[in-house]
């Protein structure tokens, strides 16, 4: 689901900002020399210890410990150290017998494939002088390489974003005269402006069907809390005046989308403000639009009034699915946190709340039978029951690289969503990326278990004891795959789904779906297991696929039992998969009845899997768009040292979610992640989608995995704007543009609705975030500056937002010079973009008369 065989990716670890306080000092140093080559795939780098004469490195039991995410070759002969892998993304450096320290200490390291921002690198990393000793935290900072460095080998043809480059991509956001950027996002599907105003004075009388009580309260709190306005709520019954109106419609000629979240709005000049819907749904759709109907200076200013212009609105979604992935195994995010982005979800209209709650790193939901699962399995540090430092979470527990969910938190987020028509998927992943579990359910054996729960008793151990089977899994675990020819694996995960059921009956909800994962079970699990291989010998099989394959017929009949749908990601359906561009995949019919609910993600051009989803759908499996290449929002926005998140599959900006073509994803991009020109041609042979196929494309999902998002700034940085891409693309019908054969033409159309799309994300999305629920930490793009003899221009990717910049060589704050026409060329100009609030983005420094066009000041969050 988001990473690949270790010669064809890179794994990124948290974005370590470089220490630029004047009154902090760095511990270690880390500097890129060299990159891949056509002769070398690996890259090299100089770690710096700049502290080490503080430590006592006489002891022969002393340990240098960090994150690292990259193979690390062995070290020169004559350091007298070695590098080891410890576990996961965890290294160590240690003496070997006879090390003598010298005055200085600087390691040459070389490892595999490259590192092309500041999330490549050492992280959290922390001194200890023997097993039983104290840790002792130590500091990093990254040094920024010059761009030539900024490569993946020859084949990387992507340019370093520096402000020049930024200039000529943001121009497609500057083609014309300015847009009308009255309406809603995501775009509906038919909006007609009449004549005249709709004035709504504060506490308004909102008179509503019965069957809209739920969204009527909703609109009277939200009014409440967002504008300190006191609305008076009246059932329809009753025949009072109103001022905005939620009736009741049947539409008896709509489709059953249409009818289960359509919705029609009519504002007129004095006249009731009109919300009608047949469902529940579409009634909360219609609330949600005219919210968006209010500009941004009415957040800002809670006025006693809201000035509406006239306009009818007819609107229903494109797909049923339109959701949103968030990881908080990786790194742990608070149920304020997830609250926020249950809001934005609401707000723009998405309705699937994929909750990623399980994986190696972290257990974030506590069990009712297994209480060890979060006791042990939701900790890392460095103490003798957590689990080890991950993704630079470092020595020590207080970080977000622990935390969980109890029971009523956790009931209280399901409410929260069910409250917004957000359906919660829970994913806990299996057979793979389980190793908290594992360690957690070892703990619970260590300490003798809950002899009062004689059945779950029988739960000791989630793998063989025995197993000698040697694997490593993409994110370098070797001890992360649950034994599925065990007993326990099944009672565990019975356990563990009732448990969840239970939960959601609380939340007086239904548990409809879960997710299973399914992805990533390195090859070489189970293979030298004396369990698995007297297993296979009773069953027949004869290789380690047959047991995956095994495992997830009984977890999907398991779960249809209880009428819940089995959804992972694309692996579980797959029983034959022989390399790119196969045409002859073979699918697991087993999970066909009911269909099992498959989320694609491996779509990246030239991998060899763009056809996987069609596939799938052709054959029978519900399928989840969920595009690396274009729903990925952990992958960096574009490729600057300074930049945070993955690259892997590509750089993923708002354009890139924004121009994704659902029906048409052999057209979904001009360039391969390598930003070399897809040949159209390359696709000529790939499935389409059948007639059946396409009614099997239930929607389409944004992921946000949490290796590189620290913090709530990170993940909100991470994930807008791109949500608004995102929604546009779930919800509005499908543009002209999509299904369109890759073509001059074709970008033109795409470049035009982008335009209008550019310029109501700036203009009014952006600024309203400012203020919703007390503002978000969006991302603000540097902006992009070229020199045209002796002027300089600037430009964002969004207009409407502000550009201030110096000439005097200080950095730009919010009493700068506003740029609104080009810049008289100084010798040095430094230009930052800024919101409504005074944040600002990195900063663009331009020095005339030589090639200079950096980026510098703040880091990202």
């Amino acid at each position: 689901m988001r990473l690949l065989p270790s010669a064809l990716f890179v794994l990124i670890v948290p974005f370590v900002l470089s220490l630029n306080a004047a009154d902090t000092k760095p511990d270690l140093s880390w500097r890129i020399t060299a990159g891949p080559t056509a002769d070398r795939p690996t890259s090299r780098a100089t770690l710096t210890w700049l502290s080490f004469a503080n430590f006592d490195l006489t002891q022969p039991e002393w340990r240098l410990f960090f994150n690292l995410p990259l193979a690390i070759e062995p070290l020169a002969p004559g350091t007298g150290l070695a590098v080891r892998h410890v576990n996961g993304d965890l290294w160590e450096i240690a003496p070997l017998p006879g090390f003598k320290p010298t005055d200085t200490f600087v390691l040459d390291l070389e490892f595999e494939a490259a590192a092309l921002n500041a999330s490549i690198g050492p992280a959290g990393p922390f001194w200890r002088a023997n097993p039983t000793a104290d840790v002792k935290v130590l500091r990093i900072k990254h040094l920024t390489p010059p761009a030539a460095l900024m490569t993946r080998g020859p084949q990387d043809k992507m340019p370093v974003a520096d402000a020049k480059d930024r200039y000529h991509r943001n121009l497609k956001s500057h083609n014309g005269a300015a847009p009308d950027v009255r309406g809603i996002l995501p775009t509906p599907r038919k909006q007609v402006w009449g004549q005249g105003q709709r004035i709504l004075t504060a506490n308004p009388r909102i008179v509503y069907d019965p069957a809209f009580a739920n969204e009527a309260r909703y609109l009277r709190d939200f009014l409440g809390r967002h504008f300190q306005w006191q609305a008076v709520l009246v059932p329809a019954k009753h025949n009072a005046q109103a001022d905005i109106l939620l009736q009741q419609q049947v539409n008896q000629q709509g489709d059953a989308l249409s009818r289960a979240e359509g919705y029609q709005l009519s504002i007129r000049p004095n006249r009731p403000i009109e919300l009608s819907a047949e469902q529940p749904a579409g009634a909360f759709y219609a609330v949600q639009s005219l919210l968006a109907l209010i500009q941004p200076a009415p957040w800002r200013e809670k006025p006693k009034s809201l000035t509406f212009d006239s306009v009818a609105i007819t609107d229903a979604p494109r797909f049923a699915y339109r959701g949103f992935h968030l990881d908080v195994a990786r790194h742990f995010h608070d149920a304020e946190t997830v609250r926020r982005t249950l809001d934005l979800m609401a707000l723009y209209k998405l309705n699937r709340f994929h909750f990623h709650l399980t994986d190696d790193e972290g257990w974030r939901l506590a069990i009712k039978n297994y209480p060890e699962l979060t006791q042990y399995g939701a900790t890392r540090g460095t103490g003798a029951d957590d689990l080890v430092p991950s993704f630079g979470s470092g020595a020590e527990s207080d970080h977000q690289g622990s935390g969980a969910y109890d029971r009523a938190t956790f009931v209280g987020l399901l409410r929260y969503a069910a409250e917004r028509h957000i359906e919660v998927i829970p994913e806990i992943d299996l057979p793979g990326h389980a190793r908290a579990a594992i360690q957690a359910i070892d703990k619970r054996r260590q300490k003798g278990g809950d002899r009062t729960l004689k059945g779950f008793e029988q739960v000791t151990n989630l793998r063989d004891a025995e197993d000698q089977s040697q694997y490593k899994s993409v994110q370098g675990w070797k001890d992360n795959v649950i034994c599925v020819c065990r007993p326990d694996a099944y009672r565990f995960i019975e356990q563990v789904i009732g448990d969840l059921a239970t939960m959601y009956q609380e939340a007086g909800l239904t548990l409809k779906a879960v997710h299973a994962g399914g992805d990533e079970v390195p090859k070489g699990a189970w293979l030298d297991s004396p369990a698995c291989k007297k297993f296979m010998a009773e069953k027949g099989f004869t290789e380690g696929k047959h047991l995956f394959a095994y495992f997830f017929e009984e977890l999907h009949h398991a779960l249809a039992k209880r009428k819940i749908v089995l959804a992972g990601w694309e692996e579980i359906a797959l029983l034959e998969d022989h390399g790119a561009d196969d045409p002859h995949r073979i699918f697991n019919e087993k999970l066909k009845q009911p269909p099992a609910r498959t989320y694609v993600w491996n779509d990246i051009p030239g991998f060899g899997r763009e056809a996987l989803a069609y596939q799938l759908a052709n054959n029978g499996f519900e399928v989840v768009l969920s595009s690396a290449a274009h729903m990925y929002f952990d992958l960096a926005y574009e490729k600057d040292y300074q930049e945070p998140g993955y690259y892997w599959a590509g750089y993923i900006d708002t354009f890139k979610v924004f121009r994704f073509s659902p029906y048409n994803v052999y057209a979904g991009g001009a360039f391969d992640r390598m930003g070399r020109p897809i040949n159209p041609d390359s696709y000529r042979n790939h499935e389409r989608l059948s007639a059946a196929g396409r009614k099997r494309i239930i929607g389409i999902q944004g992921q946000l995995w949490t290796e590189t998002v620290t913090t709530r700034e990170r993940l909100e940085y991470m994930l807008l704007p791109k949500l608004f891409g995102l929604a546009e693309r779930a919800w509005t019908a499908q543009p002209k543009w999509e299904t369109a054969a890759t073509s001059p033409q074709r970008e033109a159309a795409l470049t035009r609705d982008w335009f209008q799309f550019a310029h109501r994300v700036g203009k009014v999305e952006l600024p309203k975030l400012d203020v919703y629920n007390g503002g978000y930490a969006y991302r603000l793009p540097p902006p992009g500056a070229r020199v045209d003899g002796d002027r300089i221009y600037a430009n964002s990717p969004f207009p409407g937002l502000t550009i201030r910049y110096t000439t005097d060589g200080s950095e730009p704050t919010r009493q700068s010079a506003l740029y609104e026409t080009p810049i008289t060329a100084a010798k040095t100009v430094k230009l930052a973009v800024f919101d409504s609030r005074g944040r600002a983005s990195r900063v663009t420094e331009i020095v005339t008369g030589t090639d200079s066009q950096d980026q510098k000041g703040r880091p990202a969050p």
